[in-house]
């Protein structure tokens, strides 16, 4: 059954108002919002809070299924259910809590803190990617207090953070925001659950965890369809006194490279696949974690003391060691020689691991083990929009104009939508619409609340048939002859210039020799073609200098902001690579500079016909100066200057998708 929101509401805030009342004098109220999948982070930090005499309300999403455990984690404080949007209808809160995302969803009145939900590369770089990923519109209006691992403030500058805060919105929209936005190394309180949970375990692991992340994303790093039967293999074979526990990121759902690797082990004595909501248990029960470089693996090599290892099984650096390379919190292998070395030497030399870790820990994050802590004691400062000096402290951009009639509103609202910037536009509208109270003002906002119809980037060079059943998906690939269809110039090309239809390519760049040809299907074509009797063929004689196949896909708002999916099937004569797959997004002749989204680098190929499928997100452009000769280019790049990569590529039904 449905709830009631305005019930909920109300109840929730009599809740919050009967807390209100119990606060002792210089204690606060903190009400946090733990996401699904974080719950044990963020119920650790309200708990810490607590400690400390102030008041904690914990919302969750309906259905969160919240363990004892958890309960006994959030320290006796109030667990409600809640729609995260209702949360904008509560006040009376001092501080609100979540991860960076969420943060839109929050009380009235409230100091917010954004606590960065993930623990990537301990970059600046990554952290500024982090800010362009969530946007900069978001810091603007949401963010007081940013909660990261760590910020090393010689390295990380004002400069880096300072463009993020704009002034996009009238200033009565962010009246309530601090002065200033203020980034806090505080650590990772992902680190203080699992250290408390792996100190009272006091069996010796018996289990090897398989964790790739982003298993619909064919990560370069932890290729699952191609490299995971053989990890898994390696593993049951060469220590057949451990389990193999294989649990993917995200939840196993229909995906092609799950569905295999069940089929191949799922009846193995000592293969098991989790496929619980976090990855926990079968973090206690690991000696170590083979992944990619994600929060899974770094938070598990940090509160416990034990490695992790990446795998890029592409016999890229094959002579790096006979255990691969060794990083600060383990191994990166390149061939399974190497993999079963580096799980050998882990296992023999836990007390050097130990060591390693403990030390490499207090380098990577601050606060380990104590980051809720850290943040709970922060909380009467962030409560009365105070600062510290080891704080990143950026001035916002007071806004210079404020908008006075409904009808600057309805012109910079048009303005942002016909730039692309939907949800700062939806944002503003939602306040405008709260701001002004005659009924002819709010019809005049409410003309606003249909969205532009986008228009074509291009004609559809394809047209199927009436009542085929494939016209619905070929209509939303943004490819245009992805199947290779149409060679109205010609069937065999050895020189730069167009090809296939749509398709351009730079095979007889610097001097090289090569040919691009229009080849025939036989018994795969239905399988593998899209309908279409036809495949590229390109056959790389001589060496050039990164040689190129590529697609315009029309105006560089594109999929901007959106996480698109790429798929192609692919041959060669023999195993080959691919440098590079890139998706370039050019602004014109005097606009911004060039972004290239990597989607893939070197990318092997193998003699029989295989799907790869990738996910990436294109950046949003909100800000970029976009003039005129602006576009999103698809490049297949191939690095022909190594005679190993000498020979044929052959590509058929390449589709690219985003949510419309």
């Amino acid at each position: 059954m449905k709830p009631n929101t305005e019930n909920l509401i109300e109840h929730t805030q009599e809740t919050i108002n009967a807390l209100r009342e119990e606060l002792k004098e210089g204690k606060y109220l903190v009400a946090i919002y733990a996401p699904v999948t974080h719950v044990p982070n963020f119920f650790i930090v309200g708990r810490e809070v607590g400690l400390l005499g102030h008041k904690v309300v914990f919302f969750v999403p309906f259905r969160s299924n919240i363990s004892d455990e958890d309960r006994f984690l959030a320290g006796g404080g109030e667990i409600i259910e809640i729609n995260k949007k209702d949360i904008s209808a509560l006040k009376n809160i001092d501080v609100f809590i979540t991860n960076e995302i969420d943060l839109q969803f929050h009380p009235k009145g409230a100091k917010t803190v954004g606590i960065f939900h993930s623990l990537p590369e301990n970059t600046p770089e990554y952290f500024k990617f982090s800010l362009h990923f969530i946007g900069n519109d978001f810091i603007t209006e949401y963010t007081d207090y940013f909660v990261v691992a760590r910020i090393d403030k010689k390295r990380f500058k004002e400069k880096h953070i300072k463009k993020f805060v704009t002034n996009t919105f009238p200033k009565e929209m962010i009246s309530e925001r601090t002065k200033n936005f203020h980034v806090i190394p505080g650590g990772y309180p992902k680190i203080d659950y699992l250290s408390e949970r792996i100190s009272g375990v006091d069996t010796e692991p018996k289990s090897i965890l398989y964790a790739p992340t982003n298993v619909a994303l064919q990560s370069p790093v932890s290729r699952v369809q191609q490299d995971g039967g053989l990890i898994i293999s390696s593993l049951l074979e060469y220590f057949p006194e451990y389990e193999v526990i294989f649990r993917p990121y995200p939840t196993p759902k229909n995906y092609d490279a799950v569905s295999d690797i069940l089929e191949s082990f799922g009846d193995h004595e000592r293969f098991f696949l989790d496929r619980a909501q976090t990855p926990t248990v079968s973090q206690l029960r690991s000696i170590l974690v083979i992944s990619d470089i994600s929060s899974i693996s770094l938070s598990f090599a940090m509160a416990s003391l034990r490695p992790f290892i990446s795998c890029e099984l592409s016999n890229r650096l094959a002579n790096a060691g006979s255990c691969g390379s060794e990083h600060d919190l383990g191994y990166t292998v390149y061939n399974a020689e190497q993999l079963v070395n580096a799980v050998n030497d882990i296992i023999s030399r836990k007390k050097y691991w130990v060591r390693k870790l403990a030390a490499e820990t207090k380098r990577y994050v601050y606060n380990p083990g104590c980051s809720g802590a850290y943040i709970a004691k922060q909380i009467d400062l962030i409560a009365r929009s105070g600062s510290r000096d080891d704080w990143l402290a950026i001035p916002r951009s007071t806004p210079s104009w404020s908008l006075d009639s409904v009808e600057d509103y309805i012109q910079h609202i048009n303005q942002l939508k016909s730039n692309g910037r939907i949800k700062t536009a939806s944002s503003i509208l939602e306040f405008a619409q709260s701001f002004f109270t005659d009924d002819t003002e709010l019809a005049a906002l409410s003309s606003l609340l249909d969205k532009p119809k986008k228009k074509a980037i291009r004609p559809i060079s394809e047209v199927k048939p009436e009542g085929d059943t494939r016209q619905a998906l070929d209509s939303i690939n943004k490819i245009a002859n992805g199947n290779f269809e149409h060679w109205t110039r010609g069937t065999k090309f050895a020189a730069t210039g167009f090809t296939a239809d749509d398709w351009y390519s730079t095979i007889g760049n610097n001097g090289s020799v090569g040919v691009i040809k229009r080849k025939n299907f036989t018994d795969t074509k239905l399988k593998i073609s899209g309908d279409s009797p036809y495949f590229l063929r390109l056959n790389q004689l001589t060496a050039g200098t990164f040689n190129y196949l590529l697609q315009n896909l029309g105006d560089v708002r594109t999929c901007a902001d959106h996480r698109v999916t790429f798929s192609f099937f692919a041959k060669s004569d023999k195993i080959r690579k691919f440098a590079k797959i890139l998706l370039v997004q050019r602004f014109g002749e005097g606009g911004s500079a060039n972004v290239s989204t990597q989607v893939t680098t070197d990318f092997p190929i193998t003699s029989t016909w295989n799907k790869y499928s990738f996910e990436v997100t294109l950046p949003d452009v909100d800000e970029k100066s976009i003039k005129e000769g602006n576009q999103l280019d698809l490049i297949f790049y191939t690095n022909y200057a190594s005679a190993d990569n000498f020979g044929t590529y052959d590509l058929a039904n390449i589709r690219l998708t985003c949510p419309a």
